[in-house]
């Protein structure tokens, strides 16, 4: 007599498909009980026909798991996950914040370099020009980003300061 077919493995992915942390419990069921699972090639915890795995999300974006399922005398199954990795909300306000920095930086910058077309200023001075509440009321770090990224002569500079005091 033939040898009966195995049961099929049929081992599936339930979720979760998104997350907002670096790391993520897969969940999932296989058909047959005894069945060993493994994700990327790691043992899964299995309970029953239940499996679970403890994965790090590597990216933002989707990240695959591969899943397979072998138990003796039954053909492997296998499958995908796809997990999405979203920005948490911190995440999402650090990257705010970073733009605004950006932003009031070029200002700054921006500003110095009028400064510097209208007149001459010693790197301090235009420093202080640009962070004082007389000034433009730039912060003490923009103000130092803009005097140590615009493209100046600073002896230039001085001699044209000097001109105008004569």
């Amino acid at each position: 007599t033939p040898e009966p077919t195995p049961e099929p493995l049929n081992v599936d992915f339930t979720g979760p498909t998104q997350t907002t942390s670096d790391q993520i419990k897969l969940k999932g069921e296989v058909a047959v009980k005894g069945a060993k699972v493994k994700v990327n090639g790691k043992r899964a915890t299995v309970h029953g026909r239940h499996w679970s795995f403890v994965a790090a999300i590597g990216r933002k974006g989707d990240n695959r798991y591969n899943i397979v399922a072998t138990k003796a005398g039954h053909h492997k199954d296998k499958t995908t996950a796809v997990v999405t990795r979203n920005l948490s909300a911190a995440e999402k306000a650090v990257i705010r914040q970073e733009k605004a920095e950006r932003r009031a930086n070029r200002r700054a910058l921006e500003s110095a370099e009028d400064y510097l077309a209208i007149s001459g200023f010693s790197k301090q001075g235009l420093y202080e020009q640009l962070s004082s509440s007389a000034g433009d009321g730039f912060t003490q770090a923009e103000a130092q980003y803009a005097v140590d990224h615009v493209n100046a002569d600073w002896n230039k500079e001085a001699v044209e300061s000097a001109r105008s005091y004569l």
